[in-house]
This record gives structure tokens, sequence and C-alpha cells, in this order.
């Protein structure tokens, strides 16, 4: 057998006042050379034992030391939050084993020679789990941390779309307070002129695909600022995450004119292939030119043409060459 280092031993906690139940438990273990048992046979034991050096996990039976399994519960609650406890007991005591299981005990072993061959397997199981609840809670922890440092605007969405969760740069940038945004509909707060562009980009989204975009945002105080929106569909569709950045100084320093950060706005919500095809049909190039530059059918050609002017609201090609120049495109 491997040598397994001290410092790679599970250190195991045992709390049980009958002589003859604590050896049958150290028999099963002590052959597996991963455990190291300190065992606890009164109540000033277990206080002992309760501090440091730390111990991995708790067995106990459910009625010991003079009383029930739930003081254990409660003493290694105080004393060891995040410690498991697995109840050891007696054939017959299955309902307070259960009982034990609800009072938040991790799990129960029967105290025969048949069933207490599965303590080993059941202390690691625990421990397993007891490691994956703690790096998700450390890592939503960071997470939390993370959004409310942010200085970006982070919301949740629901599955109807409305706001789950935003952070308290909302108060920052919009002027509103997290409280004040929760259950809305983001789209009211999106300028009344942009609003079709936010749902032209959102209706060809697919799940777990970021979609970027730029449109003005109302604030609290009716003011507007440029948000640059990146935004995700959960897979299972559940709900989406989207993170805005308020690039409105960006947008006046680079002297960009309101006209044409609208055009641009608008034509980056086509689809790459609506925006492809409107730029050579901008140049002056036929659609059979274009199907043949693209690798596409006349047919489909004709059809993303139609298409993009119709989001434009643009009745011709003219129309279309003014709009480009518009843009700066």
């Amino acid at each position: 057998m491997v040598e397994t280092r001290q410092s790679e031993l599970i250190r195991v906690l045992y709390v049980d006042d009958d002589p003859q139940d604590r050896q049958l438990v150290a028999d099963s273990l002590t052959d597996v050379a991963a455990f190291r048992v300190v065992e606890a046979e009164t109540r000033k034991d277990f206080a002992a034992q309760s501090g440091p050096p730390r111990v991995d996990v708790v067995l106990s039976d459910f009625n010991i030391l003079g009383r029930d399994g739930s003081h254990v519960l409660n003493a290694v609650r105080e004393t060891m939050p995040d410690i498991p406890v697995i109840i050891v007991t007696g054939d017959g005591s299955e309902e307070a084993a259960l009982e034990a299981m609800k009072q938040g005990a991790a799990d129960y072993v029967l105290k025969n020679p048949r069933h207490i061959r599965r303590l080993p397997l059941a202390i690691r199981a625990v421990l397993e789990q007891s490691r994956l609840r703690s790096e998700h809670e450390a890592a939503l922890w960071e997470l939390n941390r993370f959004c409310e440092l942010s200085r970006d605007l982070c919301c949740v969405f629901d599955a109807s779309g409305r706001i789950r969760r935003v952070n308290p740069a909302a108060q920052e940038i919009l002027g509103y307070e997290p409280d004040e945004l929760e259950r809305q509909m983001p789209l009211q707060f999106v300028h009344a002129e942009e609003r079709a562009t936010v749902m032209n980009q959102l209706a060809g989204s697919s799940a777990d695909r970021v979609v970027k975009f730029t449109v003005r945002c109302q604030t609290k105080s009716e003011g507007t600022r440029w948000l640059e929106w990146s935004m995700v569909r959960s897979p299972q569709r559940e709900n989406s995450i989207a993170v805005a950045r308020d690039v409105t100084e960006r947008m006046a320093s680079e002297g960009i004119p309101r006209d044409t950060a609208i055009a641009q706005v608008r034509f980056y919500a086509l689809s790459p292939r609506e925006q492809d095809v409107l730029q050579l049909v901008s140049q002056g190039q036929a659609n059979k030119a274009i199907a043949l530059k693209l690798a596409l059918s006349e047919k489909t050609v004709e059809r993303h043409r139609s298409r993009g002017m119709k989001k434009l609201k643009l009745a011709n090609v003219p129309d279309l060459v003014r709009f480009m120049m518009r843009a700066h495109l």
C-alpha cells in the first residue's frame, strides 16, 4: 500500500460514549491509512477536541453523552460551522438518523459489521461534497464582490426579460438605485429611437452567444447616456446576463456627431451578412456581383438586402448611400 503523507490524512473526530461502538468504528478506519481518528467519550473530551487543530469530519451517534445527537450538531455548528457531521447509529435508529440529516447532518451509517464497511466511502463522499460546496460559495462570493465593485453596469434578466438583479453602478450611471430597477423591463430605459435596434439585435441571438450593441439610455434625471452593451443568454434559456459600459465621454472626446453615432448604432445592429450586402450595394454593385463576391445565391442576397433596408427604414439605393455617408461607413 502506498503510504499517505501526514498532510493528506483525513482527521476524524468520533464522539461516542460506548467503548464497543468506538472500537467497531475505529476498526473500520484503521485499516485505511488515510484516516487519523481522535475519540471523544465525554463532553469534556468533545469540548477539548473542538478547537485547533481542526478536524475534517465529525462522527457521532444520535443519542450520546446523555443527550440526543442534535447537541453535537449544534456544538459543531457553533465551533466548526464548515465541518460536516456523519451520524453513526445502531440498527433500528434510521428514523433518528434521518431526523438528524434534516437538522444538518451530512449522512448516516448504520453501526453494524456489514454496513460499517461503507464508512470510509461515506466520509470521502461527504468531504467531496463539502469541498465542492465551499468552492461554489467562494466563487459566488467572488462574483458578488466583483459585481459590487465594478463601475460598469451589471445586470441579470429573468426568463421574461425583466431585470432580476443589478449592481450598485446603476446609481452612478443611470441615477437609479438597484431596487428601483429590479422587476423592470430594460427596454423602457433605452432611448425610444433605438428600441427597435435593440429588439432586432436580440431577436436573432442564440444561447451562449455574446451580442454587442451601443445605444442611448435615459437616466432618472431624463438625461441621456451612451451605453456599450455586451449581453449573453444562458444555455438553459432561463436568464440572461449583460454588462454595460458608459461610453458617453468617449463618444464626445472622439468628436462623433450625434447623427453619425446614431447611424452607426443602427447599422451595426444589422446581421453581419446584411451589413456586407448593404455596404456593397451602397458602392453600386448589383445583386449578381454581390452574390459572386460573397458566395451566396442572388435570392439570398436579395433577402439580406430587403431585410437590411427595411430595418434601416430606407426606401431606395440613394437613401442608402446618404445613410452610409452620414454614418461614415
